[in-house]
C-alpha cells in the first residue's frame, strides 16, 4: 500500500516487488525449504541481491527522475549513462559491495544544485 500511496506507477511497483521477492530468502537467511539457517553476516549489497539489484534500483531511480517534472531539468545537460554508472559504483560501495567509487561525498557532489 505504501508504494501505491506514493503514486508509484504499477509497472515500477511490480518491478521493485519482483526484485524484493527474488531476494527474500537471502535477506531472511532461509534455506530452500524456507527454514532459517545459521546466521552468516553478509553485506547489505549481498543481502539485496548484489549487482543486479543495485543496477535495477539505479534504472528505476533514473526512469522516475528523468520523467518527473519537478526534477527532470536537473538532468537536462547530464550524461545519463555516465551518471548511472557512477551512482551504481557509489551504491555498491555504500552497501558494502566490491566497488571502485572514487567520487566526491554526496553533499559535495550536489552542492551546486541548490537542493
Amino acid at each position: 500500500a505504501a508504494l501505491t500511496d506514493m503514486r508509484i506507477p504499477s509497472d515500477l511497483r511490480d518491478e521493485a516487488l519482483g526484485i524484493v521477492a527474488t531476494t527474500r530468502s537471502d535477506v531472511l537467511n532461509l534455506d530452500e525449504s524456507g527454514k532459517p539457517i545459521r546466521y552468516q553476516p553478509r553485506s547489505l549489497f549481498d543481502k539485496i541481491g548484489g549487482e543486479p539489484a543495485v543496477a535495477a534500483a539505479v534504472e528505476i531511480f533514473y526512469k522516475k527522475n528523468l520523467t518527473d517534472p519537478r526534477v527532470k531539468l536537473l538532468f537536462a545537460a547530464a550524461e545519463v549513462p555516465s551518471l548511472k554508472a557512477h551512482q551504481q559504483r557509489f551504491l555498491t560501495l555504500a552497501f558494502g559491495g566490491p566497488a571502485s567509487y572514487r567520487g566526491r561525498a554526496m553533499r559535495a557532489a550536489h552542492e551546486n544544485l541548490g537542493l
